[in-house]
């Protein structure tokens, strides 16, 4: 079989990179809070947090070993054989040692939160974490080439099958077991179809070491710090106050998350190696940014003040009556995820112009901030001080990265305003409608409840969609995210299109 050359890929438009990325995220989020809806009655907020308990103390460990050599062989120019197999190989090496140090830290750690059955948990992440490491490195080269579609069908039924085994177990356990097991088999399920969606298989090679983790080791240690931010809370919680609180928090902290996240996250996957291809020109990076972050705020800014505004009918809808509690948390963390929308781009644009020790040093910022946060504020306030923790944080981080990145894109601050300041005029008065619909419904029966968010949403599109077409075309149709939303509407359009053309003639 001929190999590929991984360095001249054919590739597809951004555009239509950044819809399947799209596709693949919101995807794989729909079907998790199907999932999330479901097991959340059949599981109490204890069992989540329990499960939450051990994967915060894997997810730290695990992160020692996030070199992150997939985004190492997107940013080399003309990466070889050689360097597929070396990441390959370097990651299987650090899945290993992640499963190990898992392994002997499970008892101490359950021992420290006074809770035996994290042991299991434990161990049972180290294990999925190997087989996750032992993914076809291969997956990287439809990364380089805009593939995404590839990537929107592994996400997909990795996702399906975790569903579907955690909803099985649930309804024969009752346990937190279904959780795990979900985990497992969307694990394996990933693993086992990398090597089906590409003909080359890795091959046991260190040759070129030097050169991923030339670029790696930065990537580890803001990974690190990242990690260690959010999952300090819920190694706090489940210390302080218990696997409930940690239940509640992981929730809410789950849903604020499809606002900022989840949203920005396969946006920025599909446009980082468009930046690598703009190094050298700081007017197209410059252009490049202000477009791709105006996509993210027009998406990302109104879904997070809708998720504030209707936290009530979300928990009480998905979730049920046991998890009323975390309406509060959901609230305050739907602002913090509001600033990381502001931020979520920037760090692709330093890491495209090789500066991933800023990024690392903002990252020990910003969870340094976080850390001595929770720990003042959680003390005093518990839970919710822990949320409102995570938003001083990222207000403060996002000041320090805007700074920074003014200069290195000789960008103005007015110029960030100018092509978004419809998108906040247009969320702000989303909001007004929306309260002004909540108040006005709030005396319906309970059993109207799905009724009331289902307006309440219809309303919150309506008036913000009306309000910036608008306000863009009183003011001429001037170049900004309105444009952006168009052009990638009409390609996804186009590819759903040529998908259903291809299954009818198949």
């Amino acid at each position: 079989m001929n190999e590929p050359n991984p360095g001249t890929p054919a590739r597809p438009s951004t555009t239509r990179a950044v819809a399947w990325t799209l596709a693949a995220r919101q995807g794989e989020r729909l079907l998790g809070v199907v999932s999330i809806s479901i097991l959340a009655r059949l599981l109490s907020p204890s069992d989540f947090g329990l499960v939450a308990m051990g994967t915060s103390v894997a997810a730290v460990v695990e992160v020692l070993g996030a070199f992150g050599f997939d985004w190492a062989l997107v940013r080399l120019a003309s990466p070889t054989r050689e360097h597929y197999d070396t990441a390959w190989t370097l990651r299987v090496l650090c899945g290993v040692l992640v499963f190990v140090i898992l392994t002997l830290l499970a008892h101490p750690i359950a021992l420290l939160y006074s809770r035996p059955a994290v042991t299991a948990v434990v161990v049972a992440m180290g294990l999925n974490s190997l087989v996750g490491s032992a993914e076809n490195i291969w997956m990287a080269e439809f990364r380089r080439q805009n593939r995404f579609n590839q990537e929107f069908t592994l996400r997909t039924l990795a996702k399906i099958a975790g569903f579907l085994t955690a909803t099985a177990v649930a309804l024969q356990t009752h346990s937190y077991w279904a959780l795990v097991a979900g985990i497992s088999a969307s694990r394996v399920t990933s693993s086992a179809l990398s090597y089906r969606l590409h003909p080359l298989r890795p091959r046991w090679d260190l040759s070129k070491s030097a050169d991923l983790l030339h670029f790696s080791v930065w990537l580890l240690l803001g990974n690190v710090t990242e990690v260690l931010r959010s999952r300090f809370s819920e190694i706090w919680l489940g210390r302080n106050i218990g696997p409930r609180s940690v239940g509640l928090y992981s929730m809410a902290s789950e849903l604020s998350a499809l606002a900022s996240t989840e949203l920005a996250a396969p946006i920025n996957r599909a446009v980082f190696t468009r930046y690598m291809q703009q190094v050298g020109d700081v007017e197209a990076l410059r252009a490049g940014y202000l477009r791709v972050s105006g996509l993210i705020w027009a998406v990302g800014m109104p879904a997070a003040v809708g998720i504030g505004l209707c936290a009530p009918l979300i928990v009480a809808i998905l979730l049920g009556g046991q998890w009323t509690d975390a309406v509060e948390v959901l609230q305050i963390l739907a602002f913090a995820g509001l600033l990381n929308i502001m931020a979520s781009n920037t760090q692709y644009v330093y890491w495209a112009l090789g500066k991933s020790r800023f990024v690392t040093l903002l990252s020990v910022a910003g969870s340094t901030i976080f850390v001595v946060l929770t720990l003042l504020l959680g003390s005093q306030f518990g839970i919710s001080g822990v949320a409102w923790a995570q938003v001083i944080a990222s207000g403060l981080v996002l000041a320090i990265n805007y700074a920074v990145l003014l200069a290195t894109l000789q960008l103005r601050m007015f110029d960030i305003v100018r092509r978004n300041y419809r998108v906040v005029v247009a969320s702000a008065g989303m909001s007004a409608f929306v309260i002004a619909f909540a108040n006005w419904s709030a005396t319906w029966p309970s059993q109207q409840i799905w009724l009331r968010l289902a307006l309440m949403i219809a309303v919150g599109i309506v008036s913000y969609a009306g309000i910036l077409i608008g306000l863009w075309t009183v003011l001429g149709r001037p170049a900004g995210p309105e444009v952006d939303i168009r052009d990638l509407s009409h390609t996804a359009t186009a590819s759903i299109r040529s998908l259903l053309r291809k299954s009818r003639l198949a």
